[in-house]
């Protein structure tokens, strides 16, 4: 009779960017974003000229600085580029990715597994095992405050989501 086990443990770590999601993700943002604008505004010349050429200016000084606001800036202080059509919330990829570069996800891992075997004889063999997973998942999200477009607003957002979950796999 032959008895075993073994166990894995596993700890990773990775940022949690949207690649493909229908309305939130990266890739689907990079093939419905406006073309006929640049991807960054090097000044607020360039946004204004822009607002106005689609009639979207904003008319007083408090609602150009709320526009302004709800950019999000590159790390040399230019601005991310977003659309005037409010089409599903699509908006700059590049932003996207800005405003995720804090997120992160976080998996602890631990699998199980124990078997035993009989031989009879040389010619037969039985064996059984049974096997568990447990894991705990923790998505961490903090959303800035940003014009998804220049028609729509979105305020903080801060999403600490905990998830455990517990597989058992038995094989006979």
């Amino acid at each position: 009779m032959k008895l075993g086990a073994n166990v894995n443990v596993a700890h990773s770590e990775q940022r949690n960017i949207p690649v493909n999601d229908l309305y939130d993700g990266v890739i689907s943002a990079a093939m419905s974003h406006d073309l006929t604008i640049p991807v960054v505004w090097n000044d607020t010349s360039e946004i204004w000229n822009y607002l106005r050429r689609v009639r979207q200016y904003p008319t007083t000084a408090a609602k150009r600085q709320k526009y302004l606001n709800g950019l999000i800036k590159t790390d040399d202080g230019k601005w991310y580029s977003n659309s005037a059509m409010p089409v599903n919330e699509r908006f700059n990829p590049l932003a996207k990715i800005k405003l995720s570069e804090n997120d992160k996800a976080t998996t602890e891992r631990a699998l199980g597994a124990v078997y035993a075997e009989i031989k009879p004889v040389d010619f037969l063999s039985y064996r059984t095992s049974y096997s568990a997973e447990i894991s705990y998942v923790t998505n961490d999200n903090w959303g800035d405050k940003y014009n998804v477009n220049s028609t729509r607003f979105r305020e903080h957002s801060l999403c600490l989501q905990r998830n455990g979950s517990l597989f058992q796999l038995s094989d006979r």
